[in-house]
């Protein structure tokens, strides 16, 4: 079973040959962030920044592999709360965090339905240590406050002040009017299986970059 999952994981993120040669056209036009938003990302994280994440964080989860709990975090934070954001910033500016900061447990959740014993049926979830955890929700934050700026408004889905429920609407009305004047359309759904797991990475970064971020 394990070799059998390690494979099947092994294939899904091997690094797949693209074509870097179209990078510039889908390029051509792409919004970036102003002076003030890289200026509000860059800025140094602060205590009361990390503690409200930390609170945000539901209780009762099963921890990361340093067996450290939200609650004994929550209980912990007003004592080596400002360390802990001095060790953030520090790494943050050098670009370099501890050992272990950002290793993960894997295990595997199924999914609903029939997958025959597939492993397409389970999804893997990572158990971060809440160091981690609290670093991302904070850059998550961060990030919420801009993508507004940058994301095109047919994302509807993720992106503060919008709703996926959007597009639904959208499509009923497309359909409407045309039915309605009788025209011959089709919509085509797209829906490609695991989207985010076949994300090119070298494709991000530089997406990354010419946002400007």
């Amino acid at each position: 079973m394990i070799d059998t999952a390690v494979k099947f994981y092994q294939d899904l993120y091997d690094i797949k040959t693209i074509d870097t040669s179209i990078w510039n056209e889908l390029f051509t036009g792409l919004p970036s962030l102003d002076s003030t938003d890289r200026e509000y990302l860059e800025h140094d994280i602060s205590y009361e920044e990390c503690y409200n994440a930390l609170k945000m964080m539901p209780l009762g989860r099963v921890p990361g592999e340093d067996g450290i709990t939200v609650e004994i975090w929550r209980y912990l934070f007003p004592v080596i709360g400002e360390y802990y954001v001095q060790m953030i910033n520090l790494a943050k500016s050098n670009g370099q965090f501890h050992d272990g900061f950002l290793n993960a447990m894997l295990t595997l959740l199924k999914k609903e339905g029939n997958y025959n014993g597939s492993m397409k049926g389970f999804r893997p979830l990572p158990l971060m240590n809440i160091d981690y955890k609290i670093l991302s929700k904070v850059l998550s934050v961060h990030l919420k406050q801009v993508l507004n700026h940058i994301i095109y408004y047919d994302q509807s889905c993720g992106i503060p002040g919008r709703t996926i429920h959007d597009n639904i609407h959208l499509i009923r009305s497309i359909i409407d009017y045309h039915s309605r004047r009788r025209d011959p359309i089709g919509i085509i759904q797209w829906n490609q299986e695991k989207a985010f797991d076949r994300v090119n990475h070298n494709y991000l970064f530089e997406t990354l970059k010419q946002f400007e971020f």
